[in-house]
Order: structure tokens, then C-alpha cells, then sequence
């Protein structure tokens, strides 16, 4: 049920709800505290004659430890082993703890020959199976790749054998998953691990490990949205635990940087993932992450270096081209001046050649007003000395004539009104 529920909550809003878990941090830890205190309260009120009580509680906080903190884990391994008597299902479960906590302490050759001493019974409980296949697979998982096959446990064989004992089990389905992708099929792991129903998981971390998986052959085939999508739901569920030994939040960083280019929320989960890795006291997880962080730091330098040339080569641009838009703004301030002068002359001609206008106007009513005036005054004349003539005759005529010169008469007429229409 309780996985069920986790299913849900990460299909939808997957990064909001994910955020939401890394903020409620205080509050899964201090709920998973809870439960450790109640578990080793119940342990340590178990008297030591009561070996097989005493071992149970060993055995469930070793189960809670074992993604808590590396240190805490291998004290009550320890106890299992000491609580183990002669039982074989429980000296095989203790063995097979103890291959992890090895393996997770990166001493590989003492895991490899604890495994090899483990004994399966044909009669071996589904428990027995899970816990002894499952320390073969941490065996597996932690060697490179190329001392799998010279060393530690064959999981091809192991796989088939899980499966022949126990067809049923959604773990042995889940180790097939793995057995092929450490075998380099990976197209036929992702089809296994996609066509698994993670909804009928008894054990939370069966439904993270089974998403991380997912994700990991996603990403190793180019499938970038399904390594995305599963990175965000085997986070959510192994932060929803209070996991500390987690992979995935380490992997969803990587794919948000890698493939996303989304700096800030890569950086704030790798951030956590170094953390949770400090916490548990995990050597590889904290070496891993720092290594990433370290790969990290040096990529967002180096995009703050390309990002600086680029404003700076951007701000020399800039730079030139606002000189030269100066440079036509102040050319052109000093045409408009230009033209602003060439307007108020062409101003200043217009209004004189108004008045050169108004000059000639009046000076041609002046001439024409004087011509009249003449014209009146020769009819006049020529009227008057016809008169005379046909009057009085030729002689009276003559004797006019000898009068002073119509010339005479009219010069000072004519300077009064030369001075009248140049000189006004």
C-alpha cells in the first residue's frame, strides 16, 4: 500500500513534488528516527538468552541501517552474526548482510569469499533467496565491468537458478532485469523492467531500484525523456524513505545537466546527493558526487568565461555602434543647424523680394498714373493750338510757339516726381 501510495504521488508534477520531499527533509528524518529509537529500544530490552528474538531485532534495524548510515550498518550486522547461533536461514541472511556491508565498506575480496561460503539450501525460504541473491547482486554491481567475469558470482547462473526456485517473485524478475543488463542486453532489460508492475512491490526499495534501473538503460539507449522521467521517481520514492545511500538523485542531477542544461536545479540536487552520501559515511557515493561536482564547477566556469566574452565582445559592439549612432546624431544636429540657417535666409528673401514686389507695383502705378498724366496734357495742348490756329490764324500760332519751352514748364514737375517715387 505504502508503495502504492509513493507510485502516485510521483506520476504527476513530478519536479514540484519532488521538491516538496527535499524540503520535508527535517521531517522524514525525523520520522525515521523515530522508528530506529523504537526498534533499538525493543533490541536493547531483549535479553541475550533470547537469541532468536534478539536476532530478529538485529535484523530489522540492520534493514533500516543499511540506507542510513554505513557505520550504524555494520554494528548490527555484527549483532545478527553474533545472534545467529546455529540456525542456517539465519547464519545465510547474516552472511549475506554482512557481503553488503562490504561491499559498501569497498572490501571486495573479504565480500567475494563470505558470498562464496554461504551455503543455499534446496529448502531455502523466499526470504533465504532474496537475501542471498541480492548480496550476489551488490557484489556484482560494484565490480568494473571488466573483472565480472573473472571474479565474483556469475549472475547469468544465479539468475536462472533464482527464477527456477522461485518463479513468482517480483525480485527474482527484478535480478533477471539486472543479470541481463550486466550481460550488455539492455534493450531486453528495459523491455523486462517496463513490463514489471511496480504496484504489487511488498518492498519500497524494490520499487526505487527498479525505477533507477529504468532510468540507467534509458539513458545508456538514448532515451533521454524516459531516463529523465524515472531519475524523478526513484528519487522521490528513495527521499520519501530518508535513503541516504541513493544513486538516483546523483543520476537525475547528472541527466538535468548533461542533457537539460538546467544548471541550478542539477547543482541543488547534486548538492544533496553529496550530503546524503556524507551522512551515510558512503565512499564511493561521496567520491562519485564530489567527482561530479568537481565536473560541475568546472562546466559552469567555463560557461561563465563564454558567457563573459560574449558580453564583453556583445558591450564592444555595442559600444561601436552607439559611436557611430553619436557620430550621426551629432552630424546630423549640425545639418539641421545648417538647414535652420538656410531657412530663416530664404526667409528673409522671400520677405525682400515681397517688398521689391510692393516697390515695383507702386513704381509701375507711379508710371502709369505719369504717362496719363502727359497723355492728358498733349491732347490738351494739340487741342488748344488747333483752336488757334483755325481762330487766329498762322501768326497767333508763331507767337505761341515763341512762348517759353512746354519743357521748361514741366522739368520741375518731372524732378517732383522722380524724388516721389524713387527717393520716398
Amino acid at each position: 500500500m505504502f508503495c502504492a501510495v509513493l507510485v502516485a504521488s510521483c506520476s504527476g508534477n513530478q519536479f514540484s513534488e519532488l521538491d516538496r520531499i527535499l524540503e520535508q527533509k527535517d521531517e522524514i528524518a525525523a520520522a525515521v528516527k523515530r522508528k530506529t529509537d523504537s526498534l533499538r529500544l525493543g533490541f536493547e530490552a531483549t535479553p541475550p538468552q533470547d537469541i532468536s528474538s534478539k536476532w530478529e531485532k538485529a535484523a530489522l534495524l540492520y534493514e533500516e541501517w543499511r540506507h542510513l548510515n554505513l557505520d550504524s550498518c555494520s554494528f548490527y550486522t555484527n549483532e545478527m552474526l553474533r545472534y545467529a547461533g546455529d540456525d542456517p536461514s539465519r547464519i545465510l541472511r547474516s552472511k549475506a548482510a554482512l557481503v553488503r556491508t562490504l561491499v559498501r565498506s569497498e572490501d571486495m575480496f573479504a565480500a567475494d569469499s563470505v558470498f562464496k561460503s554461504i551455503v543455499l539450501p534446496q529448502d531455502a525460504s523466499r526470504r533465504d533467496l532474496d537475501a542471498y541473491f541480492y548480496c550476489a547482486d551488490r557484489l556484482t554491481n560494484y565490480l568494473p565491468a571488466e573483472y565480472r567475469k573473472a571474479f565474483g558470482p556469475d549472475v547469468n547462473e544465479l539468475s536462472a537458478e533464482y527464477l527456477r526456485r522461485d518463479s513468482s517473485s517480483l525480485k527474482a524478475k527484478l535480478f533477471k532485469v539486472k543479470a541481463l543488463r550486466y550481460s550488455g542486453k539492455s534493450e531486453q532489460a528495459l523491455a523486462l523492467a517496463k513490463s514489471l508492475p511496480v504496484n504489487e512491490m511488498a518492498d519500497v526499495y524494490d520499487v526505487s531500484t527498479c525505477y533507477y534501473v529504468i532510468s540507467s538503460l534509458s539513458q545508456q539507449l538514448g532515451y533521454s525523456g524516459d531516463a529523465l522521467d524515472y531519475a524523478i521517481k526513484a528519487s522521490c520514492v528513495d527521499l520519501s524513505c530518508g535513503m541516504k545511500d541513493h544513486a538516483s538523485l546523483y543520476a537525475l542531477a547528472q541527466i538535468l545537466f548533461r542533457y537539460k542544461k538546467d544548471v541550478t536545479r542539477a547543482g541543488r540536487y547534486m548538492n544533496r546527493a553529496v550530503e546524503d552520501a556524507s551522512e551515510y559515511n558512503f565512499p564511493l557515493g561521496i567520491r562519485r558526487s564530489a567527482r561530479a561536482m568537481t565536473i560541475m564547477n568546472n562546466a559552469i566556469q567555463d560557461m561563465n568565461y563564454s558567457r563573459q566574452r560574449f558580453l564583453t565582445a556583445g558591450i564592444v559592439i555595442l559600444a561601436f555602434f552607439l559611436s557611430i549612432a553619436l557620430f550621426f546624431l551629432l552630424y546630423s544636429q549640425r545639418l539641421l543647424r545648417r538647414v535652420r540657417q538656410i531657412n530663416r535666409m530664404y526667409k528673409s528673401s522671400q520677405h525682400k523680394l515681397r517688398n521689391i514686389s510692393l516697390i515695383k507695383d507702386k513704381m509701375l502705378g507711379e508710371y502709369m498714373e505719369l504717362s496719363s498724366e502727359y497723355i492728358y496734357k498733349v491732347d490738351e495742348n494739340r487741342s488748344r493750338y488747333r483752336k488757334i490756329l483755325k481762330e487766329k490764324g498762322a501768326d497767333a500760332l508763331m507767337t505761341v510757339f515763341r512762348e517759353p519751352a512746354f519743357a521748361d514748364q514741366e522739368l520741375p514737375n518731372y524732378w517732383n516726381n522722380f524724388d516721389k517715387i524713387f527717393l520716398s
